[in-house]
């Protein structure tokens, strides 16, 4: 579900405290730098409403179609050794992939939108925004990693499995996998729970580092108290406030 007005409650929203008549931060601008300054707010409107329509199409994914690619299951004690070893561990079924795909392609778009908006207020000193946006810094940038991790599988697996593979001893207890002092450019993924476990290196010289994300209820939740954070935000205007009618914001994409 979409807030019911969403776009008005932001378009109200920066009318009462951003407007050009009381805003005391464009005292001693140009008129071009003031013209910068409205068409910034204008895309930080604009970002942030379609980041709405995001959510409300990930919420309905995880709330209406069901979600979990729950494998629990006792870790074993496999041990990796040698050239290019491979593992998928407990992997899902095809269409909870196909879910966990969109869940990750839908909260990723999100993230890049909310880093603009981030870098946006920043410029402009908007920090109510910046600010909320950067308290969920941490979970979108989790989810941001694994959708990297799959879009770019192909070099993970292929050309550029030793730049991004394992090399040397590492243990990731959570799937029961422990890799020998003996190897080279492995590659594993592996589910446990509703957690995902895989890896990445960035540069030639920065070793593999083992990554977890979860989608357990908990962390999928954290990632909606942005839009719950925000929606509270934006229904706090007083303009025109007795034409809308608010639910809790608690209540908003409620898992």
């Amino acid at each position: 579900m979409i807030p019911t007005r969403i776009m008005e409650r932001i378009h109200w929203w920066f009318a009462e405290n951003y407007s050009y008549n009381n805003q005391e931060g464009i005292v001693g601008l140009y008129e071009n730098e003031i013209r910068v300054r409205r068409n910034k707010i204008s895309q930080i409107r604009v970002l942030i409403n379609q980041s709405f329509y995001l959510a409300s199409c990930l919420y309905q994914i995880i709330r209406d179609k069901g979600f979990s690619m729950r494998k629990n299951s006792t870790p074993g004690n496999l041990v990796g050794n040698g050239k290019n070893p491979t593992y998928f561990i407990n992997q899902i079924e095809p269409l909870e992939f196909a879910k966990l795909r969109s869940i990750i392609a839908l909260s990723c778009d999100i993230t890049y939108i909310m880093n603009q908006v981030k870098s946006l207020c920043l410029e402009i000193d908007i920090q109510t925004i910046y600010n909320i946006i950067e308290s969920s810094y941490h979970i979108l940038n989790d989810y941001r990693e694994v959708r990297n991790f799959f879009t770019h599988i192909n070099s993970r697996l292929g050309i550029d499995r030793c730049l991004h593979g394992v090399s040397g001893e590492l243990d990731i207890p959570g799937i029961g996998l422990r890799f020998g002092p003996e190897t080279e450019c492995a590659f594993y993924l592996g589910y446990n729970g509703d957690r995902i476990y895989f890896h990445d290196a960035q540069t030639k010289n920065q070793p593999a580092s083992p990554k977890i994300v979860s989608f357990e209820r908990e962390s999928l939740n954290e990632f909606f108290n942005l839009f719950r954070n925000l929606y509270g935000l934006f229904i706090s205007h007083s303009i025109h406030a007795e034409e809308f009618n608010n639910i809790n914001p608690e209540h908003l994409y409620l898992l």
